[in-house]
């Protein structure tokens, strides 16, 4: 398994090495192989073709930006740390959202996304996360609205830094999510 695990490793690097200096439609299976020095064969038992190597490799760099932040339990630091990913590796992340199903992007994205606002929501309550149909549409408006932001960033060209982003997002969702489950609170206590 460890293996494998580092096999993958070493084409995904090789492929993110190859696009410092070649157009990812330039880049082929056979640069990959000879940069590895592996088999045809090794390659394709890991990745079905070269589109896979890049999905595989932005999954795996989200989902390992997003552990860090979120194993300390901060929810700024997780979404600070994604939107530096994205501004970091513009050219990786336009190729996969080029090549990739939109629907794809944004539905393995939303499960990413929401772990943070979920996480914020439980520090700002100081409680732990049942599931609740009125909790879990808050949750799932703002990782919405934050997924949009981060797609109409990432498609009008970065114009503004990822620290004045991250500021903006995170002003706009804290007192509004606070406000929500505020008001949440007291509808159901009215209705007890």
């Amino acid at each position: 398994m460890k293996n494998t695990s580092s096999t993958k490793e070493k084409i995904a690097e090789a492929l993110k090495n190859k696009m410092l200096t070649t157009p990812f439609e330039k880049i082929r299976v056979s640069d990959l192989i000879k940069d590895c020095n592996i088999t045809r064969p090794t390659f394709y038992y890991h990745f079905e073709d070269i589109y896979d190597v890049l999905k595989w490799v932005v999954e795996t760099d989200i989902v390992n930006v997003l552990k860090v932040g979120l194993n300390n339990e901060d929810w700024e630091g997780s979404l600070l740390e994604l939107i530096n990913y994205l501004y970091n590796n513009k050219e990786i992340c336009s190729c996969f959202y080029n090549i990739s199903d939109r629907a794809q992007v944004k539905k393995f994205l939303f499960s990413e996304v929401r772990l943070i606002v979920v996480n914020f929501i439980l520090s700002y309550n100081n409680m732990i996360y049942e599931e609740d149909d009125t909790l879990d549409f808050i949750i799932d408006f703002y990782v919405g609205a934050i997924i949009n932001t981060l797609e109409r960033w990432s498609l009008g060209g970065m114009r503004t830094t990822p620290e004045e982003l991250g500021k903006l997002i995170i002003i706009t969702i804290e007192g509004n999510i606070k406000n929500a489950l505020y008001r949440m609170r007291m509808i159901n206590k009215n209705n007890i």
